[in-house]
This record gives structure tokens, C-alpha cells and sequence, in this order.
């Protein structure tokens, strides 16, 4: 009896709330869940978390629909958050308080948090949420997504974006026959899968195109990103994967410093130059300070000022941009001579000189791999361009290798912008 009653006082402890986060419900065993079920392991983890837990009739309800004021406190816990104090007697309204000051949620997409959650809504509240911590994938993978989801067009605009992005974080893939039923309501036992995948990389599903080049690379704020070859008309760009890989495979014979980086915000990556490593760490000092607040509005042009011709050159390119003659590809030389702090390379005076022997491998990977059996073609203009020290300078535009070359020139340096090759 004593046993008995205890139980009793034990459930009537639990929440009403399916949620908690005052006790560790560790191994609990609900009666309509299966050891077999494929979400099995994940409630578990959930529930000895704190961030799920089932109804105080002992059933966990795997297929019932979860609410959005349920989801939301589930995602910012398992962020590591707490709700924003309030005196409202609505249960969830400090987590979504939380929620809107972090910007995951807004009642531009959500007009009653009390209703239930459809797949799509979570996929914008996942990826808001994740963009908190990791950088969004690259516009670039839309075009590769797209196909694979069938019924991708059912998705209303607001929320394709964020369907793409969770499909390559390798958070939501849809089912079995490559739906992602976005109108439909997720339910409790899909709810804890993206959850867990959120907050644990591990656990997310492995995201690989066939045929489809990628390289890892840094974004500009100095987190791990991955490149991937863009896709245009049906047509897979992994020259642009080549690009990278050709001028990091010769870094070790250049004397120069190379930066490589995935801007996210510009849909772009770029590859930069440098004279020597000191060079290269105060121009990253630099953006590190500003990121963290530690450069004021007075001061900042003066700490430009510091590293500002700190950069030798810098290759951009745009990896959604492929439409016009003049794009995708854009590198651009400042002429200068090595500095005198490196004595070891001031005897470089002459502005050609310096590039050749600082730079020259890292353009020839560029060459080789633009133009290919035509390499002496365009390698003969950019050399005569790189030259001139005329203060009128010039302007060349041919066709090299089925791309359109164009070159500007004067005393103060150039800039080359190669195309796609011309269909």
C-alpha cells in the first residue's frame, strides 16, 4: 500500500505539460512506446534531458500533435536558455518572450503560439534558432535541394528556405518517399528526432550530393563552413571547388600568406594574398576586435588605417551571380613591393617582381584552371597588364577558352574578372 500511494504522489508531481525541466526522468518507460520504435532511444534522451515528458497517465503519445508554445520551449531549452521572467499566468509565455527577443519566432509567421505546429513552422523556428549558433548554409544549395524534395512546391515561400536549410543540416529530410508534408502537423516522436539533432551534430543525417564537389573552408566570422559546388541551368559548377583546391595545393611553394573564406552574406567565397604571416594575423585581429565589440566608432578608421594595404590581392567569387559576361570571377591586384620589415624579400622593389615571386604559383593554379589548353593566351595579357606602370594603364576584353577575359590596368593595379565558360 505504501508503495502504492507513493506512486500516487509521484505523478501527481509531473506537469500536465508533456515539458520539464525540474526533475531527470532517466530510462522512463512509457506504456504506448515500444522498445522498437524507431524513436525510442530519442525519448529517452529527451526525457532524461529535461526537455520532454510524458502525461500523468504513464503514455507518452508519440503520433499527437505538438503545439507551437510546446516546440518553442523544448528549442530553447535545448539551446541552453531559460524562460524571461514574467507575472503572465500563461505557462509558456517566458519561453516565447525568450523566443521573439532571439528572433526565432515573430508573429509574422505565427499568429496563435497555442495552435498546433505544422513541419514547416518548425523548420523556420529550427533554422532561426540554429543560425543563433552556426551559419546558414549558402543560397548555392537551393537549385541542389530542390529536386530532391517532391513535393518542394507545396511549400509555401516564407518557409522554403528554411525547409532547404534544415535539409542540409541534415535535421529534416522528410519521409521515406522524399516528402516533407509541410502542412501537416509534426507530431510528439518527430519532435524529439529534431530536437536532438538540433543541439547534437552528431546525430543529424549525413547530407552528400552525388557528383557534386565540396571543400571545407572558414567563413569570413571565422567558423568552419563548407563550400559546395554550386549548380546553373542544370549544370553542376564544380570548377569553382577546382579553383580552391588548385591554389591551396601550391600554397606551400609560394611566399605569401593565403587567406580562403565563405562570405554567407554576399552568397560568395574569396581567396587573398598576403606578404607574410604578420600581415595576415593583424588583418584577421582586426575583424576578431570589431566582431566582439572592442574597436569603438571613433577609432575604427584609424585600425583600418593600420592594416588597410595589408592585402596583396584577392580573388572573389559569386556563387549565384553567373548570368552576366562579367561575373563570376573577380580578382583584383593592388600593385605593391614587398615591405621593408621582411628583409629577407625587400630586394623585390619592382611591383611586377614582387607579385611574380610572391604570387606567381597562385595565379597559374587560377590560369590552368579558367582557361586550360589556353593558358599562354591569357597568361601573355595578364602579364603585360601586370607590368604597365603607365599612369593611364589600359583595357582588354577577348574571349579565352570559351570564357569572356576582361582586364584593367594602371599604375595603381589591376583587376581581371573571368566568366563561365559561354553556352
Amino acid at each position: 500500500m505504501k508503495k502504492i500511494i507513493s506512486l500516487i504522489l509521484v505523478l501527481t508531481m509531473i506537469f500536465t505539460s508533456f515539458i520539464s525541466v525540474n526533475k531527470v526522468y532517466a530510462n522512463t518507460i512509457f506504456s504506448d512506446v515500444k522498445s522498437n520504435d524507431w524513436f525510442y532511444k530519442d525519448i529517452e534522451v529527451m526525457v532524461s534531458l529535461g526537455i520532454i515528458n510524458g502525461y500523468t497517465d504513464g503514455t507518452f503519445k508519440p503520433q499527437g500533435a505538438v503545439t507551437v508554445d510546446e516546440f518553442i520551449k523544448m528549442v530553447i531549452i535545448g539551446l541552453g536558455y531559460d524562460a524571461k521572467p514574467t507575472d503572465s499566468s500563461y505557462w509558456a509565455d517566458g519561453f516565447i518572450q525568450r523566443a521573439e527577443e532571439l528572433k526565432i519566432v515573430d508573429r509574422s509567421f505565427i499568429n496563435d503560439y497555442r495552435l498546433r505546429l505544422t513541419r514547416e513552422q518548425a523548420a523556420k523556428i529550427v533554422a532561426n534558432a540554429l543560425s543563433l549558433k552556426e551559419t546558414r548554409p549558402l543560397d548555392l544549395y537551393y537549385e541542389h535541394v530542390k529536386p530532391l524534395i517532391k513535393d518542394f512546391y507545396t511549400v509555401q515561400d516564407k518557409y522554403k528556405e528554411d525547409t532547404v536549410d534544415c535539409y542540409v543540416w541534415g535535421i529534416m529530410q522528410g519521409d521515406n518517399l522524399k516528402l516533407v508534408n509541410p502542412q501537416k502537423s509534426i507530431t510528439r516522436a518527430e519532435t524529439t528526432a529534431v530536437i536532438l539533432r538540433m543541439i547534437d551534430k552528431d546525430r543529424r543525417i549525413e547530407f552528400t550530393l552525388d557528383g557534386v564537389k565540396s571543400i571545407e573552408m572558414e567563413t569570413v566570422e571565422a567558423q568552419p563552413g563548407l563550400l559546395i559546388a554550386p549548380k546553373y541551368k542544370g549544370v553542376v559548377l564544380n570548377e569553382m571547388v577546382d579553383l580552391v583546391e588548385a591554389v591551396k595545393a601550391v600554397e606551400g611553394e609560394t611566399l605569401g600568406v593565403e587567406q580562403y573564406a565563405i562570405n554567407p552574406y554576399t552568397n560568395g567565397f574569396g581567396i587573398a594574398g598576403y606578404e607574410n604571416q604578420r600581415k595576415f594575423d593583424e588583418w584577421n585581429d582586426l575583424g576578431v576586435r570589431r566582431r566582439n565589440g572592442e574597436i569603438n566608432a571613433e577609432n575604427i578608421q584609424e585600425e583600418i588605417m593600420k592594416v588597410l594595404y595589408h592585402k596583396d590581392w584577392e580573388l572573389t567569387v559569386s556563387t549565384i551571380e553567373f548570368h552576366h559576361s562579367k561575373t563570376p570571377y573577380t580578382l583584383t591586384i593592388w600593385n605593391r613591393a614587398a615591405s621593408l620589415d621582411d628583409k629577407k624579400y625587400n630586394s623585390y622593389n619592382s611591383k611586377y617582381d614582387y607579385n611574380m615571386a610572391y604570387y606567381k604559383k597562385n595565379f597559374e593554379a587560377m590560369f590552368k584552371v579558367w582557361f586550360e589548353d589556353e593558358f599562354d593566351k591569357a597568361w601573355k595579357i595578364f602579364d603585360k597588364a601586370l607590368k604597365d606602370t603607365s599612369a593611364t594603364g589600359g583595357s582588354e576584353e577577348v574571349v579565352i577558352n570559351e570564357r569572356n577575359f576582361t582586364i584593367v590596368y594602371d599604375n595603381n593595379g589591376l583587376r581581371l574578372i573571368v566568366s563561365l565558360k559561354l553556352k
